[in-house]
């Protein structure tokens, strides 16, 4: 299951489901790990206070929250993600910075891609998310036979933006704290 937020992605995710062999690794890889970066931007914006020109600073190319590595230490230091999602967030940068910048680096089994890949806990777990009207049971991992790396980031990288697309629906409803002074 899928949540995406533009016709672009919902495309890109239709092509690379229907047919596996559309993208070579190295796309997978950028799309995938820029899809999941504008989804956490999202759910880190949704824990915030709604100060729009606050926010569009934070977010802007020059702000403090423009990287995915930002983003990923502001979400767990305000405690909406545990360390195990952060470390498997940092490992999906790592996976999507190597695709972009690493010129051997144009498979999945190729270092440090694999490394990053092999390294995912996202996978072993049977993730399940609770709202008040409906649970989300995002299926056990021996449901989902992940026979290569590839398989691995795609199933990973589902997870974590099922999660935190759920966090956002869930969470912005949630009043936020009342500054001080």
């Amino acid at each position: 299951m899928w949540f995406m937020h533009n016709d672009e992605a919902v495309s890109f995710i239709q092509a690379m489901v229907s047919d596996p062999e559309a993208y070579p690794d190295r796309v997978v890889g950028i799309v995938l790990g820029s899809i999941l970066d504008e989804r956490l931007a999202q759910f880190v914006k949704s824990r915030l206070h709604s100060h729009k020109k606050a926010l569009d600073d934070a977010f802007r190319e020059t702000g403090i929250l423009r990287t995915f590595a930002s983003r990923i230490t502001t979400a767990l230091l305000i405690g909406a993600i545990s360390l195990e999602t952060r470390d498997d967030l940092i490992r999906v940068k790592g996976v999507r910075n190597a695709s972009a910048h690493k010129i051997g680096a144009h498979t999945f089994d190729t270092q440090p891609a694999c490394d990053h890949i092999d390294g995912l806990t996202c996978l072993d777990k049977h993730l399940v998310f609770n709202t008040p009207e409906v649970i989300w049971d995002f299926g056990k991992p021996e449901d989902f036979p992940l026979h290569d790396r590839r398989a691995r980031f795609i199933r990973a990288v589902q997870l974590l933006n099922g999660m935190l697309f759920l966090g956002i629906s869930m969470f912005s409803k949630d009043p936020k704290p009342t500054p001080r002074f």
